[in-house]
């Protein structure tokens, strides 16, 4: 069995389950700054008004979508 499927830390409880509640209370009394883009990173700070832990959630790019463009075109040399 997978972690994903048995989460046993806190960071892989928060991953597998709502992410729009606190890791360390479960609370939904969660609130976010602003996102900062870093590469292709993203980051915002959150912090819980229940039990007042603060964490980072990280984001990823994984994909591009555009109604502008077919992402799955060739790319044209610049």
């Amino acid at each position: 069995m997978s972690n994903a499927e048995n989460p046993t830390t806190i960071e892989e409880t928060y991953l597998a389950g709502e992410p729009n509640l606190c890791p360390c209370c479960h609370s939904d009394e969660v609130e976010g700054d602003e996102v900062v883009i870093q590469g292709k990173k993203a980051i915002q700070e959150m912090g819980c008004n229940n039990c007042e832990a603060e964490w980072e959630d990280v984001y990823t790019l994984s994909a591009v979508r555009s109604q502008d463009f077919n992402p799955d075109d060739p790319a044209t040399k610049q």
